[in-house]
């Protein structure tokens, strides 16, 4: 095994890892909630002679039900060096392995920590002995905090333990988004959770790689038609192109649920190095790129509670200064919609127009009135239609010999004509 971690690191990381309790392991193997939290601070360590580890194995595997939290704990094991568990069977095995390692370093700590004790300063159990001795590994923030797990407070610091696991790699932290978004398979456990990201940097694999662009985006409908509601936060500037790719790969979504888009426009001289995914009770990715110009290649996700609340803070900080870049209008609200549209096409200026299917600009009045008709509507109702697009062909005419007009619709609209 790569990694040494106490007793208390790897219990609080499995328990993490499968979203599990103290207070309901604590009742099911039948000891006092107090007595794990004192594993978990690595106050005390199960002595050889007891079953605790046992039965903590024998719990675990037992609430592993689907390949999400297979995936969980064989990413876990992974990652401190362990060989994942080939069947649901094999996962009880692993982790009493696991745990008995960690038992037996733990147990050779508190020798260590009794003889230091002796001639130096007393220390307060393993994990002071650690940071006293500077011994501590890399990995000891491998604590996870659980929901029911309460963080240290050493006067005015507020001490939290986290398992922040680190993404190198452009194509590795597109996939990390990805696996972070599949958490979000069970609909949210309360109305006001919404899974929050941006899409500052230019994510040049994201739009370039078709595989990648269609594994992000089925995640993220896979997690609109679970009722999450989705906020993604956009930097808008004048790279046509950019916009555009933006724009094919957002169209899927905005007929699945609930996605609200807001944007910021940036300085272009700021250059954002950074993006933001974060679901809640699964974790928060920080992605950044470690050269400037470069795509992303390199990422941080947390999966403690306070970690998620505390980049969740962040995000809506900015998203105070940003606008919606889309206002909805259901169909009941079709006529307000098209009002708005003519309206705004008044405004002087180059046009770029995306839509779905072919734009209703290149019909002329005859043409779109036959068009009109073929729908339920009533009389009424197809007049003002009719003025509505009168108007705006007056005002295409007009400025089209001044500014360009780009009518853009995407290849599907093309190839449903035949």
């Amino acid at each position: 095994m790569e990694n040494q971690v106490t007793f208390g690191q790897c219990l609080a990381a499995i328990l993490s890892a499968l979203d599990l309790k103290c207070s309901k392991m604590a009742k099911e193997i039948n000891v006092d909630p107090s007595l794990i939290y004192k594993w978990l601070r690595d106050e005390r360590v199960p002595a050889y002679d007891t079953l605790y580890i046992e039965m903590i194995s024998q719990y675990i595997a037992g609430k592993v039900y689907n390949s999400y939290q297979m995936e969980a704990i064989s990413d876990l094991l992974k990652m401190h060096g362990i060989e994942p568990p080939e069947s649901k069977a094999d996962i009880q095995n692993k982790i009493k392995a696991w745990l008995l390692e960690a038992q037996g370093y733990s147990l050779k700590l508190r020798k260590k920590v009794k003889a230091w004790n002796k001639n130096n300063a007393k220390v307060p159990g393993i994990s002071g002995f650690l940071r006293k001795t500077e011994i501590h590994h890399q990995n000891s923030h491998d604590r996870h905090n659980l929901n029911d797990h309460e963080p240290a407070v050493i006067g005015d610091l507020f001490c939290s333990h986290d398992q922040i696991s680190l993404i190198k790699g452009a194509r590795e932290v597109m996939n990390a988004t990805i696996k972070l978004l599949r958490q979000a398979h069970k609909e949210p456990k309360h109305n006001d959770e919404k899974i929050l990201m941006t899409l500052y940097s230019e994510a040049i694999i994201l739009f370039e790689d078709k595989d990648l662009r269609h594994k992000w985006i089925h995640a993220l409908c896979d997690a609109l038609n679970n009722g999450w509601r989705i906020i993604l936060l956009i930097r808008m500037n004048h790279y046509n192109e950019r916009t555009i790719k933006m724009i094919e790969a957002l169209q899927a979504l905005l007929s699945r649920g609930d996605l609200t888009l807001y944007y910021q426009k940036i300085n272009e001289n700021t250059y954002n190095m950074y993006e933001l995914c974060i679901v809640p009770h699964a974790g928060a990715l920080f992605c950044f790129s470690s050269k400037v110009g470069h795509p992303l290649d390199t990422a941080f996700w947390y999966h403690g509670k306070e970690s998620i609340e505390a980049l969740t803070a962040y995000y809506f900080q900015y998203l105070t200064f940003a606008q919606p870049l889309l206002k909805l209008y259901p169909s009941q609200k079709t006529i307000e919609f098209l009002k708005i549209y003519a309206e705004a096409e008044e405004a002087p200026g180059d046009k770029y127009v995306f839509k779905n299917e072919l734009s209703t600009i290149t019909m002329p009045l005859n043409l779109y009135e036959k068009y009109i008709k073929r729908n339920s509507l009533s009389a009424q109702e197809i007049s003002y239609r009719k003025f509505l697009h009168s108007k705006r062909l007056e005002t295409f005419e007009a400025q089209v010999k001044h500014y360009k007009f780009r009518d853009i619709c995407f290849i599907e609209s093309m190839e449903r004509l035949w």
